[in-house]
């Protein structure tokens, strides 16, 4: 790059010291900033919420809720915050326990403590079912 500029007014000669601005890695690096922060406000914009003013809590969608009770893993994995691991451990502590009583029971779930269980109470259910013996 050059250290000096050069321009005219009228018609005489002037250098002056280039401006020195952002070389093309610290734009491309720039650009790849704002569109991911672009993308992340997006995402949380759109990700579905239980809470006041998310989708569910929109007229005319409804909130689909998970029956801890009968739910496979693949259904577990669908609740906010649980991944595969965690699935497979509330599955593991409902088939040791016979059954869930109540959802407070995956507060025996590891890593899932009060605040966990707060952010999932929306979206589950324990379905009672009569025993037809």
């Amino acid at each position: 790059m050059s250290m000096v500029s050069r321009f005219s007014v009228k018609g005489k000669f002037f250098l002056r010291p280039a401006r020195e601005g952002p070389d093309s890695a610290t734009r491309a690096l720039s650009a790849c900033l704002i569109l991911a922060a672009l993308w992340s406000l997006g995402h949380l914009a759109t990700r579905e919420d239980p809470g006041p003013g998310g989708l569910a809590a929109r007229p005319g969608i409804e909130r689909a809720r998970v029956d801890i009770g009968a739910a496979s893993l693949d259904e577990l994995v669908l609740l906010p915050g649980i991944g595969p691991a965690r699935a497979g451990d509330i599955l593991a502590l409902r088939s040791a326990l016979g059954g869930f009583t109540s959802p407070d029971d995956l507060l025996g779930v590891p890593g899932i403590g009060p605040a966990t269980f707060l952010r999932l109470e929306p979206w589950i259910t324990l379905e009672t079912r009569d025993d037809p013996r």
